[in-house]
């Protein structure tokens, strides 16, 4: 368990776990890798927010999916993928 608490590879216990950690660190296409991973990460938590924000323009029932893509970010087909799940 101490491992995963480490910030510095070389203070890890377990071997492979310490030279994964270190490329992901070190290496220039690990680092790369972890930073589009985690964009992907942020963006995909991003378009989360941005649909409960439509999903709850919606369930108002007071504006035009137009008005709701703007407001959300979102495209205008995505809120009417929405706006279809919606309960009745």
């Amino acid at each position: 368990m101490h491992d995963f608490f480490c910030t510095n590879p070389d203070d890890m216990h377990y071997a492979p776990l310490r030279e994964r950690a270190r490329y992901f660190k070190e290496d220039e296409k690990g680092v790369m890798m972890m930073s589009s991973a985690s964009e992907e990460l942020r963006e995909e938590g991003r378009n989360k927010e941005r649909e409960a924000v439509a999903e709850r323009l919606l369930k108002k029932g007071k504006m035009s999916y137009e008005e709701i893509a703007e407001i959300s970010s979102l495209t205008l087909e995505k809120v009417m993928t929405l706006a279809k799940m919606q309960p009745a």
